[in-house]
């Protein structure tokens, strides 16, 4: 069994990682996210992968103890990796890609992780009700019609527990996703973090369940 990268911390928080082969991977995987960006550019998000900085961001609500945790729209791994090195029991991480190309790179990167091709609007069909403690999405939330992001985010709390969270990134300090939507579906959407060390700078949010009065 391989083991992960043995990395240390440059003083602006960065990771410097000493395996090279990842850097390379890192570089390769840059290399086809560009490409598929140029194919489907309403698809993909944005033209390189999360930094570092932004995916230990979307990472940072999920530790060792988390129950089952869903990545929507993982691309090339960036946040995979970021959510791995939180402890988290790779048995419990579910990847959910549209992306073909993406799903296949995945799977053989992440052997031990349950890959999905499919639509994230499809995710309470295939996950049972209330089973995900936290869902984390770099879907580019920006670009879907509002009745698609209606149905992404309805289908992630339907397998949400009572409790749980939805993290979304986005490259804008507003949430990408109208207010009256997320009204009246009973959200709150709190802004947790945001970080410059990323192209291009990018925020992220946390939706949780409004508490009844």
């Amino acid at each position: 069994m391989s083991h992960p990268p043995v990395n240390s911390k440059s003083p602006d928080g960065d990771e410097i990682l000493t395996d090279l082969p990842n850097r390379q991977r890192r570089r390769d995987n840059s290399w086809k996210f560009l490409r598929q960006w140029v194919k489907h550019p309403f698809r993909t998000a944005a033209m390189l992968p999360s930094s570092p900085a932004l995916a230990r961001l979307m990472a940072a609500g999920v530790n060792a103890n988390s129950g089952q945790v869903v990545e929507l729209g993982p691309g090339t791994g960036a946040v995979t990796e970021a959510l791995l090195q939180t402890g988290i029991n790779p048995a419990n991480l579910w990847l959910v890609e549209l992306n073909a190309d993406f799903a296949r790179l995945l799977q053989q990167q992440y052997p031990a992780l349950r890959v999905l091709h499919a639509n994230a609007g499809d995710l309470n069909r295939l996950m049972p009700e209330a089973s995900v403690t936290t869902v984390i999405s770099s879907l580019p939330m920006i670009s879907l019609p509002h009745r698609e992001q209606e149905r992404v985010l309805m289908a992630a709390l339907a397998v949400l527990q009572p409790g749980g969270a939805l993290y979304q990134f986005s490259y804008s300090k507003r949430f990408p996703i109208p207010r009256q939507i997320t009204q009246a579906m009973g959200l709150e959407v709190q802004c947790v973090g945001g970080t410059l060390r990323n192209l291009p700078p990018a925020w992220v949010f946390r939706l949780t369940r409004s508490l009844p009065n």
